[in-house]
């Protein structure tokens, strides 16, 4: 049902991916300055057009729950079904002893049934029927439509806008280890390490050369990257190295190749003044983007049309005003291919098949009747 809406021009002009802001105590608040006349003016604005947008986010606010391990919040998570099917995101939640926390402020504890890994997303079940379920819409988001994401409770946690449509990441999900190397009669020498990355943390060292990863040797620097960069981050390689007249192995986990960019690249730097990122934020095969600048831990919620509708699930925030999004058409196509999803059709096809068999059987008793009123030869 389409809600009646109206809204200030200068809302998006001036104030682009507006969110609440995630306070944190710290020493640095004994030094930070009161905020000022005007401060205190843009603050109270901000709240003002928030609030505004409760009555479009009121459905998915319902369907929106808080992901916690003891009172620690971990993530956002979006409620799919009346019988306590609840996605979030997966990277943020694996590990932990969940719990789902309502809108009533009431908690059950909750496991992972499912994960679909390419897309960080897991599907949560909690013990509990009768749930608000938040309407979803196949329409792809149009660049530079408006929408709102939801909070449990009924707040809204950010306004802003589409900033690009459904993409394909997956070709930046790439494993990175962070060596430069140079030929040396047929092996590979490390050149350089880079400051920050798996091979750093793993202390390798300039000189040191690779004798090989997981066993398998290399002879040029191309048949090593292609190697690694099959990999995903987070994969654990065993790498055998001499150093000097010492041989030695050692496991490193893999980092991405997108986040060693933060370290040399300056539009990432400054995407990181803007607060944390998640640490899983690209290599998604189906996102879209928008400007809402979400804490990590609020991933895993919906991001709703200004019809009310859910436009997508809110996956990563991977820069300053760049935060990714599933599509709804994808979480749809997901529960389509559950077994609730797809038992479905069969029941409602064997109601529909007694129903035809019960008319059949009362045509066939009135031509039965009939016959008994013919007479006879």
């Amino acid at each position: 049902m389409k809600r009646p809406f109206t809204i200030i021009a200068l809302l998006l002009v001036s104030v682009p991916g507006m969110a609440l802001a995630e306070k944190k105590g710290s020493l640095l608040d004994l030094f930070t300055p009161p905020p000022s006349k005007e401060e205190k003016a843009n603050q109270a604005q901000l709240l003002d057009i928030l609030n505004a947008f409760k009555p479009i986010v009121a459905d998915a606010s319902e369907a929106t729950v808080w992901i916690l391990d003891n009172d620690q919040k971990l993530a956002l998570g979006t409620i799919l079904s009346e019988d306590g099917i609840i996605l979030t995101k997966a990277s943020e939640v694996e590990g932990h002893a969940l719990r789902c926390q309502f809108g009533d402020g009431t908690q059950h504890r909750a496991s992972i049934e499912r994960t679909f890994p390419k897309h960080d997303v897991a599907f949560l079940r909690v013990k509990r029927t009768g749930l608000p379920v938040a309407e979803f819409t196949e329409e792809m988001p149009i660049v530079g439509s408006l929408l709102a994401t939801s909070s449990p409770g009924g707040d809204v946690s950010g306004v802003g806008v589409v900033s690009v449509g459904v993409r394909d990441l997956s070709g930046q999900r790439q494993g990175y280890l962070g060596i430069s190397f140079v030929g040396l009669q047929g092996k590979l020498q490390i050149q350089k390490v880079h400051e920050g990355s798996a091979a750093a943390e793993a202390e390798l060292r300039n000189g040191d050369i690779l004798l090989n990863i997981d066993g398998e040797t290399f002879s040029t620097v191309q048949t090593f990257a292609e190697h690694i960069s099959m990999l995903e981050p987070g994969s654990a390689i065993q790498v055998g190295y001499r150093r000097g007249e010492k041989e030695a192995e050692k496991q490193i986990i893999l980092g991405s190749r997108e986040e060693a960019g933060d370290l040399f690249d300056r539009a990432n730097a400054m995407d990181l003044l803007g607060g944390a990122t998640s640490k899983h934020r690209t290599g998604y095969p189906q996102v879209w983007q928008h400007d809402i600048g979400l804490a990590p831990f609020r991933m895993g919620g919906p991001v709703v049309n200004l019809e009310g509708r859910i436009l997508g699930i809110n996956i990563a925030r991977s820069g300053r005003v760049k935060t990714y999004a599933i599509p709804s058409s994808l979480v749809l196509e997901w529960l389509g291919d559950s077994p609730k999803a797809t038992a479905e059709p069969k029941v409602q096809g064997l109601e529909q098949l007694l129903r035809e068999l019960e008319e059949a059987e009362r045509a066939l008793n009135k031509a039965n009747k009939a016959l008994e009123t013919l007479p006879e030869n």
